[in-house]
Formats: structure tokens, C-alpha cells, sequence
């Protein structure tokens, strides 16, 4: 179900919106899964926050071919934390883009079957709104910032409150009270 809307003109700089076309051109070669998170999907979902990255995530399985396509392109990348987070970036530019690697098969799944998704001209795989609002209450235990991005997402109409229910009890069954608590009864 898409569930994303289109956002035009590009809601974010130059900077970032040739970070992401440079993702883009290194997906198209790779051909390997991927999907935008962060708050570059929030924003084609409809919420758009500052930020100074682009976060994709791709699977275990086809890191090394996406960080030596990434090089190909004339990126730099560095390790975060070697096999799970990598940074890619351009010498002259202030932005980046965040390379994640996760373990939990949720993750996984949502970059086999991504949502399309549209930022100005660009378009692109991306987790949906649910699953945005599903992985950040999760993280927001140890990120508090993410509960602000899920409130705003909330405040929009952009989940469904029970579709993020149903997937939590399903990952994170020990979230469903803090969950209940501040998500399913706010106002």
C-alpha cells in the first residue's frame, strides 16, 4: 500500500539532494536491495525535519559490492561500526550518507520490499510511514529525539496507530505498554 506522497520542489539544499542522487546512480549499478530511511522518508511521507544526511539501509549480504560501487562513484567510505554502519561522503561537501546494516529480520524485510517513494524529482525505495513510526518508537527507548519524529508523524495522520501496534507486538512485545501509554492513547 503507498502511502507516500510527493513532495515538490526539493524540500531539502543542493547538498543533500545530490547525496541522494548519488545513492541513487550507485543503486542503479548495484541493483541490489536498498530503502531510504531517516528523515529524508519521513519527508516524502509528509513530515519533513532537518537533517544533513540521507540513511539507507541495504542488506549484509551485499555490503561489499555497495561500498565499492559507492567508491566507484568518487565517494569516500569510512567505518562507523565496522559491518553494521558505514559513512559515505564527498571531500568537498558537508553531507553524508549513512550506510546501515541491520540484524532484525524486520529491518531486512522492509528492504526487500520497500515502498516507492518521491522527493522532488527524485524517486526512490524507502521504509513506509508504519514501519518508520514502528522502527523509531522502538529506538526512542535509547534516542528520545525519535519519539518527537513519531509524535510528528502521529500529528500528520501518517501511520495507522494499530498497523504500528501489530508490528511492535510482533518485534518488540515488551514495547506494547510504553506504546499504549503514549502513542495509542494520545489525542
Amino acid at each position: 500500500m503507498a502511502t507516500f506522497r510527493s513532495s515538490d520542489p526539493w524540500p531539502y539544499g543542493a547538498r543533500l539532494k545530490e547525496m541522494l542522487a548519488a545513492l541513487l546512480e550507485a543503486a542503479g549499478k548495484t541493483g541490489r536491495p536498498y530503502a531510504i530511511g531517516g528523515a529524508v522518508a519521513m519527508a516524502a511521507a509528509g513530515y519533513k525535519r532537518h537533517t544533513d544526511d540521507v540513511d539507507v539501509f541495504i542488506l549484509n549480504k551485499d555490503r561489499l559490492v555497495w561500498m565499492q560501487t559507492l567508491r566507484e562513484i568518487g565517494l569516500k567510505v569510512d567505518p562507523v561500526f565496522m559491518g553494521h554502519h558505514y559513512t559515505a561522503w564527498h571531500p568537498k561537501g558537508d553531507v553524508r550518507i549513512d550506510v546501515l546494516i541491520p540484524d532484525e529480520a524486520f529491518e531486512v524485510s522492509a528492504i526487500k520490499h520497500p515502498e516507492m517513494a518521491r522527493l522532488g524529482d527524485l524517486s526512490f525505495h524507502a521504509f513506509g510511514p508504519v514501519t518508520l513510526a514502528a522502527m523509531k518508537f522502538i529506538a526512542s527507548e535509547n534516542v528520545p529525539s525519535y519519539l518527537q519524529d513519531v509524535y510528528a508523524m502521529l500529528e500528520r495522520g501518517l501511520f495507522d496507530r494499530g498497523l504500528v501496534r501489530q508490528i511492535i507486538a510482533k518485534i518488540e512485545p515488551d514495547a506494547l505498554g510504553r506504546y499504549d501509554r503514549l502513542i495509542m492513547k494520545r489525542r
